[in-house]
């Protein structure tokens, strides 16, 4: 977390409801965490604070390409490859 990522400031329309989906499920993982079990509680507040450095972190291309690349970051999210879409922003 040391290392400075630069993100979009606003959510791409292309992405717009699939990182409100992602938010809104991290969220949800937050407040069902809390209190349960700390080990989770702790992983699903760092999931939710690191989610603007996996996703919306700026794409080296632009137009199509740069589209096609954040849709294939929400893939790869979704598929529970969040540690590939982590090394990828770097």
């Amino acid at each position: 977390l040391d290392v400075r990522v630069r993100t979009f400031k606003k959510v791409p329309g292309c992405i717009r409801g699939h990182f409100t989906r992602i938010l809104t499920q991290s969220l949800v993982a937050v407040a069902s965490a809390r209190g349960n079990d700390e080990t989770a509680e702790v992983r699903a507040w760092k999931l939710l604070f690191l989610l603007p450095r996996l996703i919306l972190h700026t794409s080296r291309r632009g137009g199509e390409a740069g589209e096609r690349e954040l849709k294939n970051r929400i893939e790869l999210f979704d598929a529970g490859r969040d540690d590939t879409v982590y090394q990828q922003r770097q």
